[in-house]
């Protein structure tokens, strides 16, 4: 981890205004900046600090001879939609309010004042909200050499192309099966129409593109197909990543459905590799997130054993093969272990059977999900949900407290609901002399 100056680097505004350091932190209160249109809002975002870390970075003081540069303000637009993703993480589909964002003004004056690099623009989706893309055109006329890229579904006509290279430097486009039922199915958009226009940004070059690939369990034996399309379309950054909607899938049954659809999605991709990323012929780059990379039984060994490049995770190597929970089979056959992991609903019945009180660390991202889970699952609920910085008294109903107000006995436990600060949250435990038995439940976070 790097030290950095968050608050000299980048900020995270939020579809309601709300500022932060960064788009990590969005859902932590103690964390929160001020909002957009404060009179002094450059002055609170300069002189923020609070103690933080993730898998890149640790926020650090700055010293008095040190300016700011901000790197990029990343902004979410509008929750404003045309897909109806049904793993949206952002509710998108649901959302009823106004197409553009209320703050546009404020955005320039802040632009205007702490000028960065650039600009990271995600919605809802940025490229349906008129007024949001009229702002964007005038941000980019105002400063030319400010890059301006968008997250985007890239669900628009290509009529519309002129315009999007005009303001937008690149995009990361993000794409939810191949097929024109999946993509229905799942996004409630035209796959050739989106198609179409991926097509022609490729075919002008005169944009970055990224193409993302979100892994649901509908979608995962199309992969290979939408891997040789980019390659034959010319795209040169791919990246295939992990959505939600796993939770649903139960592989341990008596015929072994799931497992055999994930098995031959591996081997097929697998094959799509070997054909495009041999060592100095590598189709351009393409980055998994880990558990992607694990769950296609994707490992360094494979990469090196039949000597591909091009192919990396996120922030560092692939995983190695004893680290993938699938394995190869003598006959070359992926397989599925079984049992990889019991389902947290049967653990979390275990603990609340074994222990007289169940405790919830975190009322974050994370730890609400987890609470959200439990109630899908009609599950007995936590004792409480504990929190030292979360200003809400409650959250889904079940009480927030401090580690500090809560008796611990040792016939409890304690859930960690982080997969950042585990360290962080153990130690304010022992720091405290819990008696409880401390769960570390990194194993689920990817599942729940």
């Amino acid at each position: 981890m790097k030290p950095r100056i968050c608050n000299y680097n980048e900020i995270f505004i939020k579809a309601d205004g709300t500022v932060y350091p960064c788009c990590r932190l969005w859902f932590r209160d103690e964390y929160k900046i001020g909002h957009v249109t404060d009179a002094d809002i450059a002055e609170k975002i300069l002189s923020f600090y609070k103690p933080c870390k993730c898998e890149l970075f640790v926020f650090r003081k700055p010293l008095p001879e040190e300016k700011y540069d901000f790197k990029r303000f990343n902004i979410e637009t509008s929750m404003f939609c045309q897909a109806k993703c049904a793993m949206c993480c952002t509710k998108s589909p649901d959302y009823s309010g106004r197409a553009d964002s209320p703050y546009l003004e404020y955005w320039i004056k802040l632009i205007d004042r702490l000028k960065p690099r650039s600009l990271t623009l995600q919605g809802g989706e940025v490229l349906v909200q008129k007024k949001t893309i009229q702002c964007l055109k005038t941000i980019k006329e105002k400063y030319p050499e400010m890059k301006l890229h968008c997250v985007s579904n890239m669900s628009v006509d290509a009529s519309r192309i002129d315009e999007l290279e005009y303001i937008f430097d690149g995009f990361d486009i993000s794409m939810v099966g191949f097929q024109h039922e999946t993509y229905d199915a799942i996004m409630g958009l035209d796959i050739e129409r989106t198609r179409k226009t991926i097509e022609e940004l490729l075919r002008r070059k005169k944009q970055t593109i990224m193409i993302k690939y979100l892994l649901v369990p509908l979608n995962v034996h199309e992969v290979s197909a939408w891997l040789q399309w980019c390659i034959d379309s010319g795209a040169e950054s791919l990246q295939i990543a992990y959505a939600s909607g796993w939770e649903w899938v139960k592989a341990d049954t008596q015929y072994g459905f799931w497992s055999k659809i994930f098995d031959r999605a591996s081997a097929k991709l697998k094959k799509t590799l070997i054909k495009n990323f041999k060592e100095g012929n590598a189709a351009g780059r393409l980055s998994f997130e880990k558990n992607a990379a694990e769950f296609l039984s994707v490992s360094r060994e494979f990469a090196e054993e039949n000597s591909l490049s091009g192919i990396s995770c996120i922030g560092g190597n692939l995983p190695e093969k004893k680290d993938i929970r699938s394995h190869v089979s003598s006959s070359g056959t992926v397989r599925m272990e079984k049992h990889i992991l019991p389902a947290f609903s049967d653990y979390y019945i275990l603990l609340s059977e074994k222990y007289i009180s169940v405790y919830i660390y975190g009322a974050g991202l994370i730890g609400r999900c987890l609470l959200d889970f439990i109630k899908d699952k009609s599950l007995p609920g936590p004792a409480a949900i504990i929190d030292d910085y979360c200003k809400e008294s409650s959250v889904g109903g079940i009480q927030v407290k401090k580690a500090v107000d809560v008796l611990f006995k040792k016939q409890d436990a304690v859930l960690l609901a982080t997969d950042t600060y585990s360290r962080e949250f153990t130690d304010n435990l022992n720091k405290l002399s819990c008696p409880a038995s401390i769960k570390n439940i990194s194993n689920f976070i990817k599942e729940v």
